[in-house]
């Protein structure tokens, strides 16, 4: 994804104010897992917060990515090694890995390439365990404030015109663009969502989210919002104002109609999210 491997691209901010994931998660793959935990991939890795998570439980983690950027923020670990490569071109050998990971990139893939790469390098009884999370949602707020988010980012008056294509994919689940053929490619598939948008997937109870970041004060929630690719390319346009702040001063105002909130108040956020766990068992 070209936007986050520009140089210009603010990693350490990804760092800071993107969310994390819970164990829960990870205990959910790792309770679908049935192979070996020798060797983990988490491809398309950013600043390297899965393979941080993964290398607790499997003895070697390689972490891959576009962004040479990115990964000179990447976590560090005795049992983690980064390296600049392609999620359509891994340069591994066949059977390389245990598990292979995706955490809120897969929709920038060309899918069928991917999916050749994946079964080419995973061992047998390997597991492919892809993750993400679209807009959220301000809990407690009026239809005007969730309307005002959601249109930040899909307005193509706004940021909408400024993502590269794939955004759309992952705010549909991975449901098209050659997801649909993961049961096809693989003999066991599980599917988790939360709101449910699949008859047949799991879902995700609210006591069990996957995502760590429940709530953000108000300063993190707009620093959250500038780590947006679409972001990115709207500044790089050059025109006056910010977006961003304009809708992050509008939520101040309407959250409390007559009590405007502050910088340090806390907004609670629920973020809708998928999680696909794949093997050939």
């Amino acid at each position: 994804m070209s936007t986050f491997s520009k140089v210009a691209y603010n990693s350490k901010a990804y760092a800071q104010f993107r969310p994390s994931y819970t164990n829960k998660l990870y205990q959910t793959i790792y309770d679908f897992h049935k192979g070996e935990y020798s060797r983990a991939l988490d491809v398309a890795t950013g600043t390297g917060q899965v393979t941080k998570a993964l290398s607790t439980k499997f003895e070697k983690v390689r972490g891959i990515d576009i962004s040479e950027t990115m990964l000179s923020e990447a976590t560090k670990g005795d049992n983690i090694t980064y390296s600049i490569g392609s999620a359509e071109q891994l340069p591994f050998e066949e059977a390389s890995f245990d598990l292979i990971t995706v955490a809120q990139g897969a929709h920038w893939f060309n899918t069928k390439k991917f999916l050749k790469e994946v079964k080419r390098v995973l061992r047998p009884n390997g597991t492919l365990a892809i993750w993400g999370y679209s807009f959220c949602s301000i809990e407690g707020s009026s239809e005007k404030i969730r309307n005002s988010v959601e249109e930040l980012g899909v307005n193509p008056a706004k940021l909408g015109n400024n993502w590269e294509a794939g955004r759309e994919i992952l705010d549909n689940f991975y449901r098209d663009s050659g997801w649909e053929e993961l049961p096809n490619e693989f003999n066991h598939v599980l599917r988790y969502e939360s709101p449910k948008k699949e008859p047949s997937a799991l879902h995700i109870p609210d006591d069990s989210i996957f995502i760590e970041l429940r709530s953000m004060e108000v300063w993190r929630f707009r620093e959250y919002l500038k780590t947006w690719s679409s972001y990115k390319q709207y500044k790089e346009a050059n025109l006056p104002g910010d977006l961003v702040d304009e809708c992050v001063e509008f939520v101040k105002r309407e959250y409390n109609p007559g009590t405007p909130l502050k910088e340090d108040d806390v907004l609670p956020l629920s973020w809708p999210q998928v999680l696909l766990l794949a093997s050939n068992r």
